[in-house]
């Protein structure tokens, strides 16, 4: 007769404490990279929005301007004017128009993107400036542009300075 020995299996009694310690390493790493992950998407979705408070802005300015063509001159160079409630250029002189239009532009800018500055000025080349110094040269065609800061890009080469630069219709 053959006698079959089972053997016991060696049973373990608990982990380690080394691999314990390496679990939460690799644990600890997963996390980390989840709230990098949730920063990037954070300040992404900020820089978003600040882009679209700006474009609408413009837009708007923009909109002002071609509702009332022979007014443009007035938002390039702004003259100090008493601000009237003017709902159509027909209502009030053309410089009360544009002023209190300027006026309510810059007021809504500020209120909707912090630390911006907006203008209207002629510029042959747009697409540069910051908010300090917006470069308008006096020539070429006429742009609205408006500057704002982005704290999360101070590190890069101008300073977190970003703008948006809308060109008006002829």
């Amino acid at each position: 007769m053959n006698i079959i020995r089972v053997k016991k299996p060696c049973l373990q009694q608990g982990f380690s404490l080394v691999e314990v310690l390496v679990a939460a390493v690799i644990f600890s790493f997963g996390l980390g990279g989840l709230s990098l992950m949730l920063m990037t998407a954070v300040h992404g979705t900020v820089e978003a929005r600040n882009r679209t408070a700006a474009q609408v802005q413009a837009s708007e300015l923009a909109q002002l301007i071609a509702m009332s063509p022979s007014t443009s001159g007035h938002y390039i160079n702004p003259v100090a004017a008493p601000l009237e409630d003017c709902f159509a250029p027909s209502s009030c002189s053309e410089v009360a128009w544009a002023a209190g239009n300027l006026a309510r532009w810059q007021f809504e800018l500020e209120r909707n993107l912090a630390q911006a500055t907006g203008l209207v000025c002629l510029d042959s080349t747009p697409y540069d400036g910051q908010g300090n110094e917006p470069a308008c040269d006096g020539s070429g065609d006429t742009v609205v542009k408006v500057f704002w800061e982005e704290a999360f890009h101070v590190t890069e080469v101008n300073g977190g300075s970003r703008r948006v630069v809308l060109p008006l219709a002829r």
